[in-house]
């Protein structure tokens, strides 16, 4: 939420669409349109009424934006949704949207995980075996055996000396990059990107009215 804009919901809106393991998203969308997407069609009801237009789209001709003057005028509007419809006027044609979409099964899985509880589980820490390492990515990647130990020597030199692993990314290799996202390139990812977090302040400054109306 804080260097992107992406609450737990568009996440989740962002797997729906681009595939996971839960499912094969919508073919012929890229992350660009997908961000795009999730900004104006939030949740699982905005991605229920982005199929909709979609159908629609697909099956007729949008006269609403089949002149250069209509489509001026839609790219000048203040409604988003109007500037995305008509920048993505032609996408519906060459997207492939599954019949389930937007799955509300999906939804649920990733909003009620079925994990062990930690005390449950028999995880036990022990030193990385490279030799099963090094096996396992020559069958699943074709890597050599060269390529493996470089790749793997210094995350496991780093957790020897300390035994311990207390973040996901403390051994990850540093990048040129000093900042703890990298810098996006694509005007309209920043774009997508600056109009999620408004609307994550805007629900942040109405939920904090609400609740200042509540105590009083």
């Amino acid at each position: 939420e804080k260097y992107l804009g992406l609450s737990r919901e568009s996440l989740i809106s962002l797997a729906l669409l681009l595939g996971s393991d839960y499912t094969k998203g919508v073919k012929g969308i890229g992350i660009v349109n997908a961000l795009e997407t999730v900004q104006v069609f939030p949740g699982y009801e905005g991605l229920k009424e982005f199929k909709r237009w979609c159908n629609e789209t697909a099956k007729t001709d949008d006269s609403s934006f089949n002149s250069r003057k209509k489509r001026k005028l839609a790219a000048a509007s203040s409604d988003d949704k109007i500037r995305y419809m008509c920048s993505h006027r032609n996408g519906p044609k060459r997207w492939f949207l599954p019949k389930n979409f937007p799955s509300a099964q999906v939804i649920h899985a990733y909003q009620n995980p079925q994990v062990l509880a930690f005390e449950q589980s028999n995880m036990i820490w022990n030193t990385p075996n490279v030799q099963s390492l090094t096996s396992y990515m020559y069958r699943k990647l074709g890597w050599s055996g060269a390529k493996t130990k470089r790749t793997i020597t210094s995350p496991i030199n780093a957790y020897l000396a300390t035994k311990r692993q207390s973040r996901l990314d403390s051994y990850f290799v540093a990048t040129k990059y000093k900042k703890k996202t990298f810098p996006v390139k694509s005007k309209r990812m920043r774009s997508a990107m600056a109009g999620l977090k408004a609307g994550l302040r805007n629900i942040s400054r109405a939920r904090t009215t609400s609740n200042g109306d509540q105590k009083s």
